[in-house]
């Protein structure tokens, strides 16, 4: 299947935070690009849900969380949810993620992973169903035989 490209036109009208081209060139956009499609697979694959507009948005939204993740590390600051700190010693404590999961704690993290989370939540699944027999929720055979 056909990967999507990146419009980076459309990505910066979508994502004002990062229309600025001397902050953000159009190199490193690419380069997360390429990395969200190490998170999200960009084959635009017919059987699966997430395809189209649905994947392009899904594959912008993970560019927007990896930019804004980068971005807080170049500042210093530490992901997370601090919980206590100190200064003389330094010593940082950050809580425990509040999610199920690592990876919808560190989705959790921006904006666009929140956006993107629901739209995984809704159209992350997919796949064929290939083999098997029908009678999954039949108490005997659905030709009329017994299992």
């Amino acid at each position: 299947m056909a990967a999507i490209p990146l419009n980076i036109s459309a990505f910066r009208a979508m994502f004002p935070a990062f229309a600025n081209d001397s902050t953000y060139p159009d190199a490193m956009l690419e380069m997360y690009y390429a990395q969200a499609g190490c998170y999200i697979a960009n084959d635009n694959n017919p059987y699966l849900y997430l395809r189209g507009e649905c994947l392009a948005l899904a594959l912008q939204l993970m560019t927007a969380h990896l930019l804004y993740l980068a971005g807080l590390v170049a500042k210093g600051t530490v992901p997370g949810l601090v919980i206590s700190a100190t200064i003389d010693s330094i010593s940082t404590t950050l809580q425990a993620p509040p999610q199920k999961s690592q990876w919808q704690w560190w989705l959790n993290l921006s904006a666009y992973g929140q956006q993107l989370l629901a739209i995984l939540q809704i159209k992350g699944v997919g796949g064929m169903y290939i083999g098997g027999r029908p009678e999954r929720a039949a108490f005997r055979g659905v030709y009329g035989q017994f299992p």
